[in-house]
């Protein structure tokens, strides 16, 4: 079996389960080994399809990104490389969840509400599914979870308490949306001005 069919494989089993499951759960549903499903899973984070996370003495669980959920409905669906400006500001992310963890934390920090600075945020979010609206090459199930994800985000820097781990699947997703290049190069000027003010909210 080839590797882009296993993966595929390893998306169903994730998206079919009712619960999260473990590197061990997915290899014994696929009768496969549990070090050759985690080699596929890295590769399947790496290009934002599945999100991981350690459990004790379990090996890491899965779950589907947005853009994991979109692989699935659509089999000819290739992601993009982000913006480096995403790509920075989801290392700024990382790294906070991984101070979190290490004090014993989880991937929520609180953060001081500014009013201001939420609504620049908001006004160039909207300006980006804008953007993706227009783009009349982007199938309208892609459209319509651009707009959730963005609605999504915007809702979640208005918390006075931050999950980590959604912003940047949020975020990830929408720097790197099923499309063409040039949509993508378009996107970029609006990261470059959204990414500092994110930071600003997450430090």
């Amino acid at each position: 079996m080839k590797a882009h069919e296993i993966q595929k494989k390893i998306l169903q089993v994730i998206s079919e389960s009712r619960e999260i499951l473990d590197t061990y759960e997915i290899a014994e549903k696929l009768q496969s080994n549990s070090q050759e499903v985690e080699d596929h899973l890295s590769v399947l984070q790496d290009e934002g399809l599945v999100e991981l996370r350690p459990r004790m003495g379990q090996g890491d669980i899965a779950w589907l990104t947005a853009r994991g959920r979109i692989a699935l409905r659509d089999p000819n669906y290739m992601p993009q490389k982000a913006p480096s400006q995403v790509v920075n500001i989801l290392n700024v992310i990382d790294s906070q969840i991984q101070n979190l963890a290490q004090t014993g934390g989880n991937s929520v920090i609180r953060q001081a509400f500014e009013s201001d600075l939420n609504e620049k945020i908001v006004e160039l979010i909207d300006q980006m599914v804008e953007l993706v609206r227009s783009c009349s090459q982007i199938d309208p199930d892609i459209r319509q979870d651009y707009e959730f994800e963005a609605l999504g985000l915007k809702n979640e820097l208005k918390k006075s308490r931050l999950n980590l781990s959604r912003i940047r699947e949020m975020l990830s997703f929408l720097g790197d949306v099923e499309g063409t290049l040039g949509l993508t190069v378009r996107l970029t000027p609006y990261f470059l001005a959204l990414s500092p003010l994110i930071e600003k909210i997450i430090r």
